[in-house]
């Protein structure tokens, strides 16, 4: 293998969270008035990157250090606790996610089946991909931007005429960072922002200094890509958007009516590889982690894969706990701030014992 094989590019990290924004957009997202999904989406990615903070500095000074290293600096039991919440997170937002497209698949892509059959068939090509690694997974990202960007070349064609926002209500509702971190996947998506950004501190080693560019990049890009759909559908559907459950395929088939063919097709090759990327790269993320625990283990990638794929079915039968450990927000808060913390505290004390060595010798 290549030594390059081995790098996630920024490029390939803005992807990915770009992908996770259309996702959201397209399947998880329950859509609400336009004003404040977009306000929300606003406030959460504004606290995503202040939230960050803390991991680009840890990526700065360790540029070719993983967090799992520099949190095991501080002590064993810290690492492996660290790495319990971090597999806890990982497989609650795989299953979750799972779930979700497993619910989505059936509904829209396969009703001749039922949902298990749809999470099982994601879950084992989810398996084999978390199996190969973060660094495979990356590589989906060329797919991925291509089949965006046709999908929305042919959404703005075929909706060309149909755009108009004279129907909302575009003033925004009075809004506030305590209504982003409550309401979770409903209305803002700051789950899936912090996923975005967690999944990219498991990556710093491999990404290096490009880390602060893929993040920020990234969370731009999700910004952007699930702001953009959020209004286009709205200009699309007007008040009927949130009558429905997937508004953003509705307002592709909507599109496509003025075609001999149908093109929402592409839309679903767009999910299914996007979903498929984004959850190995969870469930890869969380294998990462189970090596935090037990440093022998091997397979891990695939092994965290299947548990994911087994909570993701046991949840289709019972009440979803998996999503409210993914959707709240001190669980993320503390993954994504407290860990580079402890990670940055002997490696900043050396920095300044190094600084104060030099500036005697400079004195001298």
């Amino acid at each position: 293998m290549r030594a390059n094989a081995k790098y996630i590019s920024p490029g390939q990290m803005i992807i990915l969270f770009g992908a996770a924004g259309a996702l959201y957009a397209g399947i998880c997202g329950i859509y609400d008035e336009l004003p404040q999904m977009l306000t929300n989406a606003v406030l959460s990615a504004i606290i995503t990157a202040a939230a960050a903070i803390p991991l680009c500095i840890f990526s700065a000074k360790e540029p070719d250090t993983d967090l799992g290293e520099g949190v095991a600096e501080r002590s064993v039991a810290l690492r492996i606790i660290s790495g319990i919440l971090l597999v806890v997170y990982f497989l609650s937002g795989a299953a979750h996610i799972l779930g979700k497209f497993g619910e989505f698949a059936n509904e829209r892509i396969f009703p001749e089946g039922n949902i298990y059959i749809c999470i099982t068939l994601v879950g084992l090509v989810c398996i084999y991909a978390a199996h190969t690694g973060a660094q495979a997974i990356s590589r989906m990202t060329t797919l991925i931007f291509a089949l965006f960007i046709l999908g929305l070349i042919m959404l703005l064609i075929g909706g060309r005429g149909d755009f108009s926002l004279s129907q909302a209500s575009l003033a925004p509702k009075a809004i506030s960072f305590g209504d982003v971190l409550g309401n979770g996947e409903m209305t803002g998506i700051l789950p899936i922002f912090a996923a975005g950004a967690i999944t990219a501190s498991m990556l710093c080693k491999n990404a290096g200094k490009g880390l602060r560019c893929g993040l920020y990049g990234g969370l731009a890009a999700m910004l952007a890509v699930s702001t953009g759909i959020i209004t286009i559908v709205w200009a699309l559907l007007g008040d009927f958007t949130p009558m429905t459950e997937y508004p953003a395929l509705d307002a592709a088939v909507y599109c496509g009516r003025r075609f001999t063919f149908s093109f929402h097709g592409l839309f679903y090759a767009l999910w299914i590889i996007a979903a498929a990327a984004l959850l190995s790269m969870l469930m890869a993320c969380a294998g990462q982690a189970l090596v935090w625990i037990f440093p022998k283990i091997r397979y891990s990638g695939a092994i965290a894969a299947a548990a994911a794929l087994a909570i993701a079915l046991i949840e289709a039968l019972t009440a979803s706990v998996a999503g409210r450990i993914f959707n709240n927000p001190v669980f993320a808060a503390v993954l994504l701030v407290v860990l580079p913390l402890i990670g940055l505290k002997k490696t900043a004390a050396r920095a300044v014992k190094v600084g104060s060595v030099k500036y005697s010798l400079k004195r001298r």
